[in-house]
Parts: C-alpha cells; structure tokens; sequence
C-alpha cells in the first residue's frame, strides 16, 4: 500500500469531534408556557439560532412554527410547552426531546414519563404521512461525572433507556480527542443504573487527572464512545502527549498531525452559521506591516478562526 493510501486509511478510521450536543431532553408540564434549552446544549448551539420563527418536526411530519424571542432566549427559554400539549392531546408530565438541526430547524419526539413514545397525529398538510425521521442523534451526547476516589463514570438515564440494548457491557471503548482508545467495562449497580468503572482508574492516571470532571460522551458506534473531560468550571484537561506520539501502536493511527486534532474539535459551520451575526471580519497588523484578515465566529465557549495572511511593504 501507497503513503497516500495509508494515511488515507487512518484518517478514515479517527472519530470526529464535531457537532455534539445536538439534542435536548426537558420534562414539561402541559400548563407551562415556557421550556427552557439544556444549558450544555445552548452552549454548544445557541449562537447558531435564529430569532423569529423556528419550525419544529415530529417523527411523521408534522410541523409546528414557533417564535424565538431574544429577550427569552438569553435565557435559554421559548414558549412551546401549550402548543405541544394541545396539539398531541397531552394531560400530563411528558418528555420533549429536540434535535436541532441548524438555521431553524428542528426535529422533536414525545414520550411519556415512563419514557414511552406517543402516538403521533397523521399530518394534515401533506397527502400522504411521510417516512419517520432518522432518530440516531437522538440522545447520543450526554454529561455525566468522573467522580473521585471511587474512579467511576454513570451513564445517563435517556441514553441507557434508548442504546444500553446495543452495548457489550465487557468491551467499551472511550476514545479521547487525540484519537487514544480507552478500554473499559459496564456494570449494572443495585439501583439499576450502568456505570463505566472497569479501566477508569487506568484512565485516570493516563492523564494525571487529581481531582472530579464534567465528563461530555457521545455514542457514535457500536461499544464506542468519544468523550472530553472539563473541570466544573468548564475548563477542558490538557490531554497526555505521548498519545500522539508516532511510536505509539496503541492507536494503529500512523503518524500523526497536529493539525488534524485541532481541526477535529472545530463545529461544522452551514453557509446559515456564516452569514450570521455572530461572524466578525477584523484586520489585524504587526509592527512589521503584515496584515492578516481575520473571520472569527463565536459559538459557546469555542472560537474558531479562518485567517488569510497578506503582506504589504512599508512605504
């Protein structure tokens, strides 16, 4: 096999790092007028909504248009709990769950307090009832907690009740981002939740990690979860470098390119997500007249930059 083939083989084989957090789950009361964004989600996503009107979609195609209104927004709130519950005929505690999907849409599914999905309303608007809607992003991404000095990690609630059928509770795999694979276990504790414990500790000392972490995962094959660890302040740990080291036939990666990792934390901007208001041109230059054009978009707690460079000379 080629250079070129190979390095293709093992850029295909990394996981990207892109777009977590897509979906939102929130308990709603059917009298409630507002619901209010998971705070993780909105800081992922929230620079990239629209205000005005939003158009939220049901697995059979049913539509609902509703107003985002800035001066609710800010904190993370939309009115959308009483045209829910009126619409499906709902009288009780349900589930809302809500993929956005980028500009003004999003994807919605109902469930039941005891996490069972409701019968949806054939739509009006359309001949036909259309095909349902993929729901594989669906509470994939979660946040849990590495808790110290028990060494463990609980897997939540709406992921395990939705995915847990497909895990090999024995092979687990946690792949950070520089592309270092983690093997851990599964097991189901007295109270019935299923907890990441087996190869934590391992992990822990890989990384020096001294005290708790947020820890964001998400579930993007069979077994296998990528997953970043912050400090309760948000701040993301400095990942171990010997993992991207070429020598190291742990991760069957080959050479590795720093560019790569950075690249692969970046968000997928849509041609929505860059013409709008959140994207900034500034100039900036240096004592030796170099000039660089800057477009810098701010989303959440991440910047990312794309710059041209130019050089003029001095007159």
């Amino acid at each position: 096999m080629s250079t070129s083939q190979a390095n293709q083989t093992n850029l295909a084989r990394r996981y990207s790092f892109k777009n977590w957090f897509q979906s939102s789950l929130h308990l709603v009361f059917p009298t409630w007028e507002f619901v209010h964004f998971d705070e993780t989600f909105f800081d992922y996503w929230g620079q990239h909504m629209e205000m005005g009107t939003n158009y939220f979609r049901d697995p059979v195609g049913n539509y609902l248009m509703l107003e985002f209104e800035e001066s609710f927004m800010q904190n993370r709130s939309f009115r959308i709990a009483r045209e829910i519950s009126n619409f499906y005929k709902l009288d009780d505690l349900y589930w809302l769950g809500i993929l956005y999907c980028g500009h003004r849409y999003f994807q919605i599914r109902i469930f039941s307090l005891a996490m069972k999905e409701i019968e949806y309303p054939a739509p009006r608007l359309v001949p036909n009832p259309q095909q349902p809607l993929s729901s594989s992003r669906f509470f994939t991404c979660f946040k849990s907690e590495l808790l110290l000095p028990q060494t463990f990690i609980k897997l939540e609630y709406a992921f395990v009740i939705f995915w847990a059928h497909e895990l090999d509770y024995d092979n687990i795999q946690l792949i950070d981002p520089r592309q270092k694979k983690h093997d851990v276990g599964i097991h189901k504790s007295v109270n019935g939740d299923l907890i990441v414990q087996k190869g934590v500790l391992e992990m822990v000392q890989y990384f020096n990690v001294k005290e708790n972490k947020i820890i964001h995962m998400s579930y993007v094959d069979r077994n296998t979860f990528l997953f970043r660890p912050f400090s309760y302040e948000g701040i993301e740990i400095n990942y171990a470098p010997e993992v991207v080291s070429i020598s190291n036939h742990d991760t069957h990666l080959g050479d590795y390119d720093p560019a790569d990792f950075y690249y692969s934390m970046a968000k997928c901007l849509s041609e929505n997500d860059t013409k709008s208001s959140s994207l900034q041109k500034l100039l900036l230059r240096t004592g030796h007249d170099t000039y660089w054009s800057i477009q810098k978009v701010i989303v959440g707690l991440v910047q990312f930059e794309d710059r041209e460079e130019r050089t003029k000379n001095a007159t």
